[in-house]
C-alpha cells in the first residue's frame, strides 16, 4: 500500500512546521515549570467558587494560567482570547469531521 504524503491536516505535520519556524510557545514550555503555578492559581480560583457548590466546575488551573499568558502576550481582551480559542477548536473539529466523513 502506498503511503500518502503528509498534508496540512496531519497534526504532526502542523506541529513540526511550527517547531521548524521557532515556535516561542515551545520555548516557554522548556523554560517554565507550569506545575509550579498550579497551587497558587487553584487557590485564587477557589476564591471565585460559589459556596453552595453549584455552578460549573473550574477549568484546569495550568490551562487557565497559560491562557492568561497568551492573552497578555497578544494584548487580547478576555472575550477575544475565548473567541479565538473557540474558533480554532471549531475549525479543527469541522475539518477533522469533514475529513473523517470522506
Amino acid at each position: 500500500m502506498k503511503r500518502r504524503e503528509k498534508t496540512l491536516f496531519d497534526e504532526d505535520f502542523r506541529l513540526s512546521e511550527l517547531s521548524n519556524k521557532g515556535d516561542y510557545r515551545e520555548k516557554l514550555d522548556r523554560v517554565i515549570d507550569w506545575e509550579f503555578f498550579r497551587g497558587p492559581v487553584e487557590k485564587a480560583m477557589r476564591k471565585n467558587l460559589r459556596e453552595d457548590g453549584k455552578g460549573c466546575p473550574p477549568n484546569d488551573a495550568v490551562l487557565m494560567f497559560k491562557t492568561l499568558i497568551l492573552r497578555e502576550l497578544y494584548q487580547l481582551s478576555d472575550d477575544r482570547i475565548i473567541g479565538l480559542l473557540n474558533l480554532s477548536y471549531n475549525i479543527c473539529h469541522y475539518v477533522y469531521l469533514r475529513q473523517s466523513l470522506g
